[in-house]
C-alpha cells in the first residue's frame, strides 16, 4: 500500500487552539506574519479527522 503524497518539511511545527486556528486561518497571527515576512514555506491543516491543528514554517 502506498502514499498518496509525502512531505519533507523542515522547520517549525506549532499545535494550535481553538483560537489559535481562526486567528492562522485570517492571516492575523503574528506566527504567519513573520514566516511571510522571512519568505518561509509554511503549511497550515491537520494530518487526520480527529488531529490537532498545526502550522508550520520552514522549508519544504
Amino acid at each position: 500500500m502506498g502514499a498518496d503524497a509525502f512531505i519533507a518539511f523542515c522547520g517549525l511545527r506549532y499545535l494550535l487552539s481553538d483560537d489559535e486556528v481562526e486567528a492562522v486561518e485570517a492571516n492575523q497571527d503574528d506566527r504567519v506574519k513573520v514566516a511571510r515576512s522571512a519568505k518561509l514555506d509554511a503549511y497550515f491543516g491537520r494530518l487526520t479527522d480527529g488531529e490537532p491543528y498545526f502550522f508550520s514554517s520552514g522549508h519544504a
